[in-house]
């Protein structure tokens, strides 16, 4: 096998490994059929740039891509029960995973995602879990760093706006991010 066939298999184990640590049982049956997915945008990917890390990139698009189904079958089910949201986010508040102020920023981010497209819902997601501006810039082709950090600027002043608009109680001031 050649260099570039056991970075696909890296990829495609590590892929595995990661859609199978969902506590979803869905997620769980399919994660070979996610880790294959991962493979494909790896091959992508790779024709044009070199991934130090294809274990670590491959973990990160295999959880992306079981966090888009699982909510997108949240999506499909209608809309969010705010009684079973507010105790969620009070049950976090009260085991000390996040500040009430945190999870408040957290539930009017995702009341307010279901209005972006995509691809913005998709820039989103990548930056909340953690890649880099670049890593965003070469997996979805942007232009550069700077184009995502732009379009992300862009993002957050338009779900202000929208949380102003809808009367969401909130003090975006005293927090850098709403995600």
């Amino acid at each position: 096998m050649g260099e570039r066939d056991d970075a696909v298999a890296v990829v495609y184990e590590a892929a595995v490994a990661r859609a199978a640590s969902f506590n979803d049982r869905e997620i769980r049956q399919d994660a070979q059929d996610i880790a294959q997915m991962v493979v494909v945008r790896f091959l992508e990917v790779t024709d044009s740039a070199t991934i130090q890390n294809p274990a670590g990139w491959a973990n990160r698009v295999a959880g992306n891509i079981a966090l888009n189904r699982i909510r997108a079958r949240r999506h499909d089910a209608g809309p969010i029960d705010t009684d079973e949201t507010t105790q969620t986010v009070e049950m976090f508040v009260a085991q000390g995973l996040m500040t009430s102020y945190q999870a408040t920023l957290r539930e009017q981010a995702s009341r307010l995602i279901s209005e972006m497209s995509d691809r913005e819902a998709e820039i989103v997601a990548r930056t909340v879990a953690g890649e880099s501006q670049e890593e965003i810039a070469v997996a979805m082709g942007y232009a550069g760093p700077d184009s995502v950090k732009k379009t992300l600027s862009r993002l957050r002043a338009r779900m202000k706006t929208r949380a102003d608009e809808a009367g969401l109680a909130q003090d975006w001031g005293d927090h850098p991010r709403a995600y």
